[in-house]
């Protein structure tokens, strides 16, 4: 579970590395992308893990004074930041999917 805004950058951009250091390479050198795909999944990529970091701007919606303690205040921003970065992740590696999900068919396809 991703916890802070950080984390959550930090595994947007290995996820990022993934693609670009191992996926690509492989589907190019198995005939799976022609370079000009390989050229325009890559900056698809990167425009995607741009988006997905710009929208990391999240704000908890209360204010200690709507909990009768602060503890009970700081559970519930703890537990909103959680779900919020968790959803961003999910969608984020969705959108990723989507992109290799054509290299994934072509496999499929040549065996």
């Amino acid at each position: 579970m991703i916890t802070s805004k950080r984390d959550l950058k930090k595994h947007i951009d290995r996820i990022e590395d993934e693609v670009v250091q191992v996926v690509v390479p492989a589907a190019v050198y198995a005939g799976l992308l022609t370079e000009e795909k390989a050229t325009e999944l890559l900056s698809k990529l990167a425009g995607l893990t741009q988006q997905a970091k710009e929208r990391l701007s999240i704000n908890f919606d209360k204010s200690p004074d709507a909990f009768d303690s602060h503890q009970a205040f700081k559970l519930a921003r703890t537990q909103y930041f959680k779900a919020a970065y968790n959803k961003a992740l999910s969608e984020y590696e969705a959108e990723v999917q989507k992109l290799i999900d054509p290299i994934n068919e072509a496999a499929k396809a040549n065996k």
